[in-house]
Order: C-alpha cells, then structure tokens, then sequence
C-alpha cells in the first residue's frame, strides 16, 4: 500500500473488523468482534472502546453487572434480545433498561422487545 493513501485497504478493513476485543465487565472477562462493538452505534460506549483499545493491550473495564451485559452482548451478536434460561440473581426489564442506556443501546433493546412479558424472570 501507498504510504500518501489514507484509505486502507479492504483486506485491512477486514483485519479489523475480525480482531477479537476483551472487556472486563465487573470481574468477568467478554471476547467479542470489534464489528460485533461497533453495530452498537457510534454514540455507543462499546462503539467508542475499539477505537481507543484495538491496538492496545490494555482492557476496558466497566464496574456493571456481567449478567446484564452478557444479554446487552447477545444482543448486539443477534438483534434478539434473550435473556438466559438460568440467571445468579434476580433482575427485571427496568434493570436491563438501565444497563442498555449505560452502553448507550437503548433503542436497539426496545426495538428488539416484541414481548416485554417474557423478559421478566
């Protein structure tokens, strides 16, 4: 590649996309896909950390509860939001709610609620 070009090229782009993120989510390590990430928007948090930690080493870590974000996580990877069939705690819709405005993906979980009834455990 042409060291004066600034676009990269797709197999670069590809590269990236493909590259595995770890984050530590109270306590608990995630590996996902920065493309898995960034569909959660661009004014997402997710979106906002394979930017700042796709070279590094280093992991990003948010003091929130693994199992809320482990259904915040599914949800990226399949547009469905589904909670586990067997949870440590107990937790409801408002709780996931906040956790999806804290990640900054709120409208994608409403919008993947075809039936609020079954997100209650």
């Amino acid at each position: 590649m042409n060291p004066s070009n600034k676009n990269p090229s797709p197999t670069s782009d590809s590269n990236t996309n493909s590259k595995i993120i770890t984050i530590n989510v109270g306590g608990q390590l995630f590996q996902t896909t920065h493309q898995t990430l960034t569909l959660s928007g661009p004014k997402s948090i997710l979106s906002n950390i394979t930017s700042q930690y796709l070279d590094d080493d280093e992991v990003p870590f948010f003091d929130t509860d693994p199992e809320l974000f482990s259904i915040i996580l599914n949800l990226l990877r399949t547009r469905n939001c589904t909670l586990p069939s067997k949870v440590n705690k107990s937790f409801d819709l408002y709780d996931l709610i906040v956790e999806a405005q804290f990640y900054g993906v709120e409208s994608m979980l409403l919008d993947s609620v075809n039936n609020p009834s079954q997100l209650y455990l």
